[in-house]
């Protein structure tokens, strides 16, 4: 046993996978003391506990910056087969954001006061459809549930909003 983690431990870093047409990946081994040193800084409960969802916002622009960095860190989700088969757009257009909102059906009262707009779709091509129907939602769900905390972290409020469209909706 000793041996093992001493071979996957002389690694540290693993080279990157990828799969066609998706985002490459990879994984590092980490020292499980430096994960417990670490966790004493940080109250992850109090952090949880703290964030809600934010459905009036202010009239300044979001940095997009700061999205981006958030995004970087989502970007650390666990997937199936650490696939990542998510896909991530922000919208600055408030053409483009008023007509998704339009059709989405669930902001009413504060979607007018959406600056920008972040938008999770998953890629079906990366899963196996026999096996794995429902694996995109999954993946998808964990991957917006981090995108929203990492949001909080940088201190950005934002609301989940889910998109049940209608064939027709979905054309537009």
């Amino acid at each position: 046993f000793r041996q093992n983690i001493a071979r996957v431990n002389s690694h540290k870093r693993f080279p990157q996978a990828r799969t066609d047409g998706f985002p490459s990946a990879g994984f590092a081994v980490l020292p499980h003391r430096n994960i417990q040193e670490e966790l004493k800084t940080l109250n992850y409960e109090n952090f949880i506990k703290s964030r809600h969802s934010i459905r009036h916002f202010g009239s300044e622009a979001v940095d997009v910056e700061l999205l981006r960095e958030a995004i970087q860190i989502a970007q650390y989700t666990p997937s199936a087969c650490n696939r990542q088969g998510w896909v991530i757009r922000i919208v600055e257009s408030k053409d483009a954001i008023d007509t998704i909102l339009e059709n989405q059906n669930g902001n009413r009262g504060f979607g007018h006061e959406i600056d920008k707009l972040v938008m999770i779709t998953c890629d079906v091509r990366a899963f196996q459809k026999n096996r794995e129907l429902f694996q995109p939602y999954i993946d998808g769900g964990m991957y917006a549930q981090s995108v929203l905390n990492a949001l909080y972290y940088k201190g950005i409020g934002a609301i989940p909003l889910s998109a049940s469209l209608a064939g027709s909706q979905e054309k537009k």
